[in-house]
């Protein structure tokens, strides 16, 4: 709501004060007297100081709930109490200027009204002397006349002051509306503050007891590598195949198997562990990707972004096996990894052209060239993606590629 403007007098009205003050000397009529409502009303106007302890009130209920409820939610508070307090700091100037002006009303009205106790006595010996010269009289009453009408002025401007009393009064009581109206809304604002605290606090229950029941999936978890041995180190490269085969019919989704997979295993680590995810291929002319191309300490966030970059893998091309192990046994950013866990559903290919490449027949010769790079240096864990890894006796190609890898470098395989 705009703030009014509050003029109690204006300049024509003190004009025609001006030039009613020198002729009121000889009034003969008494000007009606104000009553007490001036005083009253003066009273009345004192109440809005209650206003100020309702407001402390209300600001120290904001600071009991500015550590229990969200950070936009008390801000919005807080601007609506700072409007509420600029709305009462400017009531009470006007209501100062208001007390003042209607003082001075009061103090000119006893002014006048002695005025007008001398002026009758001077009426009276006025028409005592109109008795002895008939002169005289006609020059007061030509006097008395333009008295008359001044005095009418006097009461068209005392009915004005009135009129104006009265604005101030609607004034001070659309305030009141005003600030009733804000001190609603601020009661309904903690209200439903209350409110999202108790979600808040539901909510953190909620979050603490799914906590506790991760870290219980962790433990388990890693009480089951334990009884069977697959323990993935502390510093693992997962090397990824990602070859067309790994979404061929009749098993479409195996690369979404080997994602979840790896999804679980980040899952139950922590800081005291680092990885990295190393693809083959990255495309027809790169024969490897990867996630950050070093070890990255697995925090909160870093699961969180690798399950985004797993997403984003899709099948192609062929299985350039021995170039990505040479790519992760050369680099320097891999040299603390102790840990390589190989997830492939096919045999190492060698390329034939820009764009084929075949199986190879013989697989010992990339075992032997593997372990030799290795040295021992890395423990090589090996997972078998497909129905052929699955049979438990399986004398295919592959299957025994992956098998062989992983006894040679001191690791496990598994098929599923």
């Amino acid at each position: 709501m705009a703030k009014r403007e509050i003029n109690v007098f204006n300049v024509s009205f003190l004009d025609l004060l001006s030039g009613a003050l020198g002729a009121v000397l000889i009034l003969f009529i008494v000007i009606p007297k104000l009553t007490g409502d001036i005083i009253l009303e003066l009273e009345q106007l004192e109440q809005m100081k209650e206003l100020k302890v309702d407001v402390q009130k209300i600001e120290n209920m904001m600071l009991q709930l500015k550590e229990s409820v969200p950070e936009a939610t008390f801000n919005e508070l807080e601007s609506r109490m700072e409007k509420l307090t600029t709305t009462i700091s400017q009531l009470e100037k006007e209501i100062k200027v208001v007390q003042s002006k209607l003082a001075e009303c009061d103090a000119q009205r006893k002014r006048l009204n002695q005025e007008v106790k001398d002026l009758k006595k001077q009426v009276v010996d006025l028409e005592a002397r109109l008795k002895n010269n008939d002169k005289i009289v006609q020059q007061l009453q030509s006097e008395i006349n333009d008295l008359k009408k001044q005095l009418e002025q006097v009461r068209s401007e005392k009915e004005a002051l009135e009129r104006e009393v009265q604005d101030l009064k609607n004034t001070v009581s659309q305030k009141d509306e005003t600030i009733a109206v804000e001190q609603t809304k601020v009661e309904d604002l903690t209200e439903n503050n209350e409110a999202l605290k108790k979600e808040l606090e539901k909510a953190k229950n909620e979050a603490e007891a799914a906590k506790a029941e991760v870290d219980k999936q962790k433990k388990q978890l890693k009480e089951c590598q334990a009884k069977l041995g697959l323990d993935v180190g502390d510093n693992v490269v997962f090397v990824v195949d990602i070859s067309g085969s790994m979404d061929d019919d009749p098993e479409p989704q195996k690369l979404d198997e080997v994602k979840a997979g790896i999804k679980m295993m980040v899952a139950t680590m922590d800081e005291t562990t680092s990885v990295d995810i190393v693809i083959y291929p990255k495309s027809a002319d790169e024969r490897y990707g990867y996630k950050y191309g070093r070890l990255q300490p697995v925090t909160e966030d870093t699961k969180y972004d690798i399950y985004r970059y797993l997403a984003t893998l899709r099948a192609y091309g062929c299985t350039p096996t021995k170039e990505v192990m040479d790519f992760v046994f050369d680099s320097p950013n891999y040299k603390n990894a102790n840990t390589i866990i190989l997830m492939s559903d096919g045999l190492p290919t060698v390329r034939t052209t820009a764009t084929t490449c075949d199986e190879v027949t013989s697989t010992s010769e990339i075992e032997d060239y593997i372990t030799g790079k290795n040295s021992g240096s890395k423990v090589i864990n090996c997972i078998g993606v497909g129905s052929d890894f699955r049979q438990r006796n399986s004398n295919d190609l592959k299957v025994k590629f992956m098998q062989n890898l992983a006894r040679k470098n001191g690791g496990f395989y598994i098929g599923f």
